[in-house]
């Protein structure tokens, strides 16, 4: 496998696990570091899941348009060709 792909699959799994991940209250031991690498994990899952939703879905949206416009406008040029 190209070594491109080996790093595509690596960053959709990890956006898998935080997307999917159901984190829960922190360890009864009253450590920081814990407690904030919790944290960390809840806020980026909430990230993961705002930033599909209100950016990704509508851009795949937009993109597919544009590809569409660019194809109807490449036929339109080659059925005008001299």
């Amino acid at each position: 496998m190209k070594i491109w792909l080996n790093k595509y699959i690596l960053i959709i799994a990890f956006f898998l696990i935080i997307y999917f991940i159901s984190p829960s209250d922190p360890p009864a031991s009253d450590s920081r570091l814990i407690s904030g690498l919790f944290e960390a994990i809840a806020m980026l899952q909430e990230y993961a899941r705002a930033h599909v939703l209100l950016c990704l879905v509508p851009a795949f949206f937009i993109a597919g348009e544009i590809v569409e416009s660019f194809e109807q406008l490449i036929n339109n040029l080659e059925k005008n060709k001299p």
